[in-house]
């Protein structure tokens, strides 16, 4: 699983690189999502990613997050960076 640690623009709606802080984008700071679709989002296409618990923890496994489309995914350790064409979100990947 991977947890939503950090949501960022990437400059097309606010300054490239400042937090997200619009309610819908800070609700996802915390929620986990599984492995698969992480692992398997591939450039020019839409990112979808499907939650496995919501920020406090609770059962959210009938949920997906439908983003745009993937222009960038980077591997840097336990973190993933996949930014979109209006968003950069930032994981870590954790123990189950």
């Amino acid at each position: 699983m991977y947890k939503i640690i950090d949501i960022r623009h990437t400059g097309s709606f606010g300054e490239r690189g400042t937090k997200r802080r619009e309610n819908p984008y800070r609700k996802r700071i915390g929620r986990t999502v599984t492995d698969e679709l992480v692992n398997s989002s591939k450039p020019g296409n839409q990112l979808i990613l499907q939650y496995v618990t919501d920020e406090n923890g609770n059962d959210y496994s009938d949920k997906f997050l439908c983003c745009s489309i993937l222009i960038d995914k980077i591997l840097r350790g336990k973190q993933v960076i996949l930014e979109t064409q209006n968003t950069i979100y930032i994981l870590e990947k954790i123990d189950e």
